[in-house]
């Protein structure tokens, strides 16, 4: 069994791509399943199933912890504590707990977590008193969790902040709600939507190579226009 987890979505997925590339190399069948519609008869299945020609299965179980708690994920997570030893890869897009990774002691985990600098620097938008700090954080970010993902996380993070101009809750922690809430008012909503403009631009811009600056430039540019 191997886990590849982490909230950094491009470093993990570029992992689990690389498991694919290779498990196709050696010959190996893949099958994908997501935690949400799989069901205890389906894994059982999977693993049990010989293919027509003989060739190993490579099942990749993406999602499981990021389930509801219910009976269902809880009987998934026992099925696959007892066969450790089975050809499974499972996929995570969230960083997970020691408690969780102690269940599959066996198993070969890959870790990729978002830099503590990309949040810092994220925390940092719209408070005219640390621009310089937050140029800093991405500066560092940039080399760390890579160029188009501070630039998806910039995006999300003004999704989440116009959510909470709109009186929206936000999933999470109480602190991290409480967080937003206070950054979301060192912004009128006008400046928001024009950011979140700014954003589409940048991206349209990159994709079709019409602007003189490169989205690190403009990156940098937005960062200290906060």
């Amino acid at each position: 069994m191997k886990i590849i987890h982490g909230s950094h979505e491009v470093h993990a997925h570029q992992a689990l791509l690389l498991q694919l590339k290779q498990a196709t190399t050696l010959g190996q069948v893949v099958k994908r399943l997501q935690a949400k519609t799989c069901s205890l008869a389906d894994l059982e299945l999977q693993l049990g199933e010989q293919d027509l020609f003989q060739k190993q299965k490579l099942i990749v179980l993406e999602q499981l912890h990021s389930l509801p708690k219910s009976a269902r994920k809880t009987d998934l997570i026992s099925y696959l504590q007892s066969h450790q030893d089975a050809n499974v890869l499972l996929f995570e897009q969230k960083d997970l707990t020691a408690s969780e990774l102690k269940k599959f002691l066996q198993a070969e985990s890959q870790h990729f977590p978002t830099s503590s600098t990309l949040f810092k620097w994220l925390d940092c938008l719209g408070n005219k008193h640390q621009q310089k700090q937050a140029l800093e954080y991405l500066t560092q970010a940039k080399q760390t969790d890579g160029i188009g993902f501070c630039f998806a996380m910039l995006a999300r993070q003004v999704r989440l902040l116009l959510q909470v101009k709109d009186g929206r809750v936000i999933a999470g922690p109480p602190f991290v709600q409480a967080k937003l809430k206070k950054q979301a008012g060192q912004f009128t909503l006008t400046a928001l939507l024009q950011l979140h403009q700014q954003l589409l631009e940048i991206d349209y811009q990159s994709k079709t190579n019409t602007s003189v600056l490169n989205t690190e430039q403009q990156l940098d540019l937005l960062t200290l226009s906060l």
